[in-house]
């Protein structure tokens, strides 16, 4: 398992790591935002490349997310395939944020186009029972303890890491691709199909 600490790793390191990671990627990254997590205007550039090495990353990726945050933090829940979020966590938007971060398609592809519009139009700042509710994280008392746990499990069984990246695969992009991971979770199996 890598674990990534943001803001501590800073964005432009963490996009480098990440861009190493591609090369030999290990079994599953834990992505720490705790503590809150904010991008200044300046670093959203280098956020962006950060969120978008780690949305291709073909690997399990998990987000643990706590205390007040901006559209850092949402961004950073959509890109992994999965984010555990703390009782604390509030994010709040603005759409130039949400804009400039890259998150408004998969926002309304993952949360619906209603969640979507009323994040991007109106600014509002969600606790971590509206994000559960439009399914973008899920709850955990530790959720840095929880996202390792979850890394723990794929690093134990490659399977269910396989799953997982089929259903990102399935959400993100392409048919084709989902295939693949399906055909390369079914050879992991001893090739049979259920």
């Amino acid at each position: 398992m890598e674990t990534i600490v943001l803001p501590d790793a800073g964005w432009d390191a963490a996009g480098e790591r990440l861009r190493e990671l591609r090369k030999a990627p290990p079994v599953a990254v834990l992505v720490r935002a705790t503590n809150g997590l904010r991008v200044h205007a300046a670093d959203r550039s280098a956020a962006r490349a950060a969120l978008d090495r780690l949305a291709v990353l073909p690997h399990l990726t998990v987000a643990a997310l706590d205390g007040p945050a901006d559209e850092a933090a949402l961004a950073l829940a959509l890109a992994c395939d999965h984010a555990v979020a703390g009782s604390d966590l509030s994010v709040g938007c603005s759409a130039a944020g949400l804009l400039e971060l890259g998150v408004a398609s998969g926002l309304a592809a993952r949360a619906g186009e209603l969640a979507a519009h009323r994040l991007l139009l109106r600014g509002d700042a969600l606790d971590v029972a509206a994000l559960a509710g439009v399914q973008l994280v899920t709850t955990a008392a530790d959720p840095a303890a929880a996202g390792a746990a979850a890394c723990a499990r794929a690093a134990a069984d490659p399977a269910w890491a396989l799953v997982l990246r089929a259903l990102r695969a399935a959400r993100r992009s392409t048919a084709a691709q989902a295939a693949d991971y399906e055909r390369e979770l079914v050879a992991l199996l001893g090739g049979a199909a259920h």
